[in-house]
């Protein structure tokens, strides 16, 4: 019986010789395919910590940007006020003119 199974474990090595090494041949490439997968898991990890990190300092950045657009608006407005009033002074200069104008031409 042991003899009958020893010449049983020969012919499945001698019939799956060359299966054995395409199975390990496949083996190896999962290995590599996945040691790739890690790799760019990690790397994907990583740009995700970059773009994190980024769009916090831009969004930093805008916020200074922001303050400053404030800052200089309101001087803008004052601006725009004070022309606004000379704009208004000009014009009741020239109705006083204009005032003055017809008296002295009535006189």
């Amino acid at each position: 019986m042991e003899r009958e199974q020893t010449e049983l474990e020969g012919s499945i090595a001698e019939q799956t010789d060359g299966v054995k090494e395409e199975r390990d041949a496949a083996a190896r490439r999962l290995g590599e395919a996945k040691q790739r997968r890690e790799d760019l898991e990690a790397q994907l990890v990583e740009a995700r910590q970059v773009e994190a990190k980024e769009t916090a300092a831009l969004d930093a950045l805008d916020a200074k940007i922001d303050r400053v657009r404030k800052r200089f608006d309101r001087q803008l407005q004052r601006l725009h006020d004070r022309l606004s009033q000379v704009g208004a002074d000009e014009r009741e200069c020239e109705r006083e003119l204009s005032s003055l104008k017809g008296q002295r031409d009535e006189a």
